[in-house]
């Protein structure tokens, strides 16, 4: 096992085993600190620290056997593919270094292919994938130049299709307004500011409920107080507010129901297998909800007593929503950017009826959120741009983004309808600082 720190870094062989290898007396004086480490091959080891430079090591002897700076600040990250070393950091620079013929180690590509800090290297198949602070994963094939970013899917953490909006951050919920001039009317911290792992707001904003890894709370609300209701329901990691007034809890790869806010959870439906289920979606009627695992697996579940459930051909499903006749269920794609992304599957089917590329929504940019509206499906995607599929398929361009070289990126974090108005909630990306690498410090800016 090889440990970074300050200064130093050290490797435990079994038992009590250790070596410790220091880093030079430049170093000390700085108080460089060892960010990442990675085992090339046997005996050899490689390490990136806060002053830009990416050492090779001898773990046999405890060695230092060269050292390369071509970053100008913190390597926070190394990776190892193929015998090539990939290393990055706050200084947004891919640099390649691999082992020469006469077996001397240079770097062969030094590129600055992104433009945020890269936190995180790994390497899969025939790639190294990173991500870091601009929100996107990237990914270097077999040419180190082709670079093609793939836009994140997560369960989204903001509502703002009803009377009332609720943005969710690490340890509490905002309650805002939906108003011509939004604001912030209430604020709801977490028991003993504990991470929130899911939250909800009814339409008329009378019902918040907020999850942790203990336990899941109701609250009610007026307009101006808020009022906790109850604290004693298991904890979710996905929550609902159905129109129908019935909240949904989804615990591990249990649905459970609550009819009333004093009520007895309902158990709706278990899923009988080791999957967790990492999206729900449930129709206006609440009588069918789509289901998708943590296995990649799509599952239409009807409510009928008892429920029966039904699996749903679809490839690497991310996130599903309902519309008045149809459930679509977004597929991530895999290499083409004009291969089917967006699946209809008709109330009555388990197979895709049709299939929508991002090429055919969009001009740019590929699909990254989708929400049910009273005009069809509403479909948003990463350079700021959404459509609308009708009930008969056919779609309807609302917006592009007009990208201007004063104009800065704009996150969509939600998308919504209430009383026939569209109601977008969106994030502007912060400028990159002016400010020269070298003059920065990792974790101290």
């Amino acid at each position: 096992v090889a440990i970074g720190g300050l200064d130093s870094l050290w490797i435990l062989n079994g038992g009590n085993e250790k070596k410790e290898m220091r880093l030079g007396r430049d170093a000390l004086r700085m108080g460089t600190i060892v960010w990442s480490v990675s085992f090339v091959r046997e005996g050899l080891l490689a390490s990136g620290d806060s002053t830009g430079t990416v050492s090779l090591w001898n773990t046999k002897n405890a060695t230092l056997i060269t050292s390369i700076l071509r970053h100008e600040a913190d390597v926070l990250s190394l990776c190892v593919l193929n015998g090539k070393i990939y290393a990055a950091g706050v200084d947004p620079t891919i640099v390649v270094i691999e082992e020469t013929s006469a077996r001397v180690w240079k770097d062969t590509l030094t590129k600055r292919i992104v433009t945020r800090d890269v936190r995180s290297l790994c390497s899969w198949g025939n790639g190294v994938y990173g991500g870091g602070s601009n929100e996107r994963v990237f990914t270097i094939r077999t040419k180190p130049q082709s670079l093609y970013f793939l836009p994140i899917h997560s369960n989204q953490a903001v509502q703002c299709d009803g009377k009332y909006s609720l943005l969710t951050n690490t340890d509490h919920v905002l309650i805002c307004n939906t108003k011509e001039s939004p604001s912030v009317i209430a604020k709801i911290f977490s028991f003993h500011h504990l991470p929130i792992t899911a939250s909800c707001i009814s339409l008329d904003g009378s019902i918040i409920g907020m999850a942790t890894r203990e336990s899941t709370s109701l609250y009610s609300f007026d307009g101006n107080s808020v009022i906790k209701v109850r604290g004693d329901l298991p904890p979710s990691s996905i929550l609902i507010c159905h129109p129908s007034s019935h909240l949904f809890i989804v615990c591990h790869n249990i649905i459970y129901r609550l009819e009333t806010m004093e009520g007895e959870l309902e158990e709706v439906f278990r899923l009988d297998c080791e999957s967790l289920i990492t999206n729900l979606s449930i129709d206006i009627s609440s009588s069918s909800m789509c289901l998708i695992t943590s296995r990649s697996t799509a599952y239409r579940i009807t409510l009928t007593s008892p429920p029966s459930s039904s699996s749903l051909r679809v490839t690497l499903p991310i996130v599903s929503s309902f519309s008045s006749s149809s459930l679509f269920i977004l597929s991530s794609y895999i290499s083409s950017p004009s291969s089917p992304s967006l699946f209809s599957i008709h109330s009555s089917s388990s197979s895709s009826t049709s299939s929508f590329s991002s090429r055919s929504l969009f001009q740019s940019g590929f699909i990254s959120s989708i929400a049910s509206s009273s005009l069809g499906l509403l479909v948003s995607s990463d350079d700021s741009s959404w459509s609308i599929i009708s009930p008969s398929s056919q779609v309807l361009s609302l917006s592009s983004s007009s990208k201007s070289t004063n104009s800065m990126e704009r996150d969509i974090l939600s998308l919504g309808f209430h009383n026939d108005s569209l109601r977008i909630l969106s994030t502007q990306s912060l400028s990159p600082s002016l400010l020269p690498f070298k003059s920065k410090r990792f974790g101290m800016q």
